[in-house]
């Protein structure tokens, strides 16, 4: 979380990284429950594969569905659209975009997903089309300042990004894009100029993920605060790489895949954005490089690329669940049960602390998104142990919708605890 936005002070707890709670998939319900190190526990499956291979393709996920968009396929730029259902498994086709394109981005603002730059034929484009799954639409917006393909999308606060890229030159620029005006604007750029790069939002924060500097390939990450235009050096990656992919689950950002030294990668790591630390998780399946990424519900997708042929093959992460601790240690934060199904009546969980005796601790509730649905008060007692009811049906006032939550706390001894709840749908 930025520090900026609640106030908290940062505190490193554990000496390595770990996916908060231990998660699991069962009957199409992320599972969480508080453990073990996650790196030992993540798991990959192969999953139905697109009817299309493609390189240099977007990926965008809008709930439980993904979107792959254009791509590089036999020589040729692709406009084809295929959605991915990853509770049904299946692929089916959607409308084309206007423009055949590939080493485009694409990113969800609201519930529209705009595809930009790319190149197709000779050209780099300026090329901005908004996808609406709802009516399975494309329209042309206002062009990017700069034509550009290899770049990376992400968006905060109502806001789009396009960051990086190359129109023959690697770039460092930035712009972004505001739908209420269909506007761009120049924005400060990056500290490495880099095309091939990911990039991912986490917690009203921006992160530029490796690349290419056109001298050297990278394993650097920069974070770009929008409230003060300002781009800070942050840990690097273990691996150097271009042309991968990244998603995010549980608020930490997943390196997946890529290419470096003439060499498709399998390597996937996860970065910790509180701690500022990388660690290795399980690889995927398939090396692969300009591949796609995208989290559809509980569901971390890794999509096609290259190796060196062409991919049409679908990988999704997950992560082995453990049960829930007997107990707490001191300062810490948790949720039991840690999965609410609104098709049960008045089910609720507890939110439960133990820290400094006869003290507060203060709880705030945040969707996936980063965005604060409420806040909670945990009064601890004589022992330094409390626990508050929670329900799903309400966050302080704010109905819950399926999905994940987090809760953060803070003060009583707790500092920058993490807890997760997922909320099953239950037919709502």
């Amino acid at each position: 979380m930025s520090r900026r936005t609640s106030g908290w002070a940062e505190a490193v707890s554990q000496p390595v990284w770990r996916l908060g709670p231990a998660l699991a998939v069962i009957a199409g319900c992320l599972l969480i429950a508080t453990g073990s190190q996650a790196g030992s526990n993540l798991v990959w499956t192969t999953k139905a594969a697109m009817s299309t291979p493609r390189y240099a393709l977007a990926a965008v996920a809008v709930g439980s569905t993904v979107y792959a968009i254009g791509g590089y396929n036999v020589g040729f730029a692709l406009a084809t659209v295929e959605a991915y259902d990853s509770v049904t498994d299946a692929w089916t086709t959607r409308l084309s975009m206007p423009t055949a394109r590939f080493g485009l981005a694409a990113v969800k603002l609201g519930g529209t997903i705009y595809a930009m730059g790319g190149q197709g034929g000779t050209s780099y484009l300026t090329t901005v089309e908004a996808y609406d799954p709802a009516t399975n639409t494309w329209a042309t917006k206002a062009p990017m300042l700069t034509g550009r393909k290899y770049l990376a999308a992400a968006a905060v606060g109502g806001t789009l990004y396009a960051i990086g890229g190359t129109d023959g030159s690697c770039l460092g620029t930035v712009e972004a894009y505001d739908p209420a005006t269909n506007t761009w604007t120049a924005k400060a750029s990056l500290l490495t100029v880099r095309e091939l790069p990911a990039a991912a939002a986490v917690w009203g924060r921006i992160y530029a993920i490796g690349g290419d500097s056109c001298a050297y390939w990278l394993s650097s990450v920069e974070a770009y605060d929008p409230a003060t235009d300002t781009w800070t050096a942050m840990a690097s990656m273990h691996t150097y790489r271009n042309s991968l992919a990244t998603a995010v689950l549980d608020g930490n950002i997943f390196a997946i895949g890529g290419y470096v030294s003439g060499a498709p990668l399998a390597t996937v790591e996860a970065y910790d954005p509180l701690r500022n630390t990388w660690t290795t998780v399980a690889p995927i399946l398939t090396a692969r490089y300009g591949l796609a990424a995208a989290m559809a519900g509980t569901s971390l997708c890794a999509i096609g690329g290259a190796n060196p042929a062409d991919l049409r093959t679908v990988e999704v992460g997950a992560i082995q669940s453990f049960p829930d601790p007997a107990w707490l240690a001191n300062g810490d934060l948790t949720i039991a049960p840690n999965r609410i199904d609104l098709s049960i009546p008045g089910v609720k969980a507890a939110i439960r602390a133990k820290g400094d005796p006869r003290s507060l601790v203060l709880v705030r509730i945040y969707d996936e998104a980063g965005d604060f649905v409420g806040d909670l008060s945990i009064v601890l007692d004589e022992r330094g142990d409390g626990a508050i009811p929670y329900s799903a049906e309400s966050a302080n006032g704010h109905p819950l919708k399926p999905g994940a939550y987090w809760a953060l706390g803070s003060g009583g001894g707790v500092q920058a605890k993490r807890a997760f709840l997922v909320v099953n749908g239950g037919g709502r």
